[in-house]
């Protein structure tokens, strides 16, 4: 993969059903749900507003509004019970070198202080007024509301799930997404988020951890190797260490084929091997 272009459009479409009964109230984690999250997001990378619509249409969903403001995208969607917001990531993995050593600001909010990136909410309040705006248009408080994003997707997810105040907030699924802030901008989160992790994603090590106060938030699924289940756990302390170090190595070298796990296709494969190995009975623990 070209390190300087956007991820390629995955021939992945949405099945007629994948979006039927979907849980829509505090949703608890599901593979299937997750699936599903992660073609959303995949979609988001789509810039030809007439193949989204008619690819979102394959799926029975019915696109409500996108937004494109000088690189923070998203697209607004709705199914029979449920609505999603995918956010779009990063086009170029040069940017993050730009985009993850930003400086953090501090941010007032109903719960105190908080720490958060200066690039990530930049990125965010280029579009979240007008979001905010058409999902109290197009939301009613009896419609389940999602979250999903891939890469800094990922991050406006979260600061989505901060700024959207409303029952109705079924889950965020966030998949390769980095750090956004310190450990007080989890309590500001009112949605349950599923922060998936695929292998040695390299990006979800960044921003780095020492020496700043970024810490992830969310409750952590771990992708292995294909065909086997779902962690649900994060690494231990030590590699999660070598794990960081590891990232930043290849982060400076910037070498595209250490990007691989970040694919979001990469997720989506094992996310659908896992299912076709346990169903959804249950989510695999690291003692497996």
């Amino acid at each position: 993969m070209d390190p300087q272009s956007p991820p390629p459009i995955s021939p992945i479409t949405l099945g007629r059903d994948e979006a039927r009964s979907l849980p829509t109230w505090r949703a608890a984690f599901s593979e299937r749900t997750a699936e599903l999250m992660a073609k959303l997001a995949l979609l988001s990378y789509e810039t030809d507003l007439e193949k989204l619509t008619n690819l979102l249409t394959q799926g029975q969903f019915t696109l409500l509004a996108s937004y494109d403001e000088a690189g923070s995208q998203a697209f607004l969607a709705r199914a029979n019970d449920f609505v999603v917001i995918a956010f779009r990531g990063t086009d170029s993995f040069l940017d993050w070198k730009t985009n993850l050593m930003s400086e953090t600001v501090r941010v007032d909010t109903r719960l105190g202080s908080v720490e958060l990136h200066k690039g990530f909410k930049k990125a965010y309040d280029r579009i979240g007024a007008q979001l905010l705006e058409d999902v109290n248009r197009h939301v009613p408080n009896n419609t389940g509301l999602y979250l999903t994003g891939h890469s800094l997707g990922g991050a406006l997810a979260q600061i989505a799930s901060t700024h959207l105040e409303r029952d109705n907030l079924a889950a965020c699924y966030t998949f390769g997404a980095p750090r956004v802030g310190d450990l007080s901008f989890d309590r500001l989160v009112v949605c349950p988020h599923y922060r998936l992790v695929n292998g040695w994603d390299l990006v979800t090590t960044l921003p780095p951890p020492l020496f700043t106060p970024y810490r992830h938030t969310g409750d952590p699924r771990l992708l292995t190797r294909l065909g086997k289940p779902i962690i649900r756990r994060d690494r231990s302390p030590f590699v999660k260490i070598l794990h960081t170090l590891a990232g930043l190595i290849s982060f400076l070298f910037g070498n595209p084929r250490l990007l691989d796990d970040h694919r979001l296709e990469a997720y989506i494969d094992k996310i659908k091997a896992a299912r076709a190995l346990r169903g959804e009975a249950r989510v695999g623990s690291m003692f497996d």
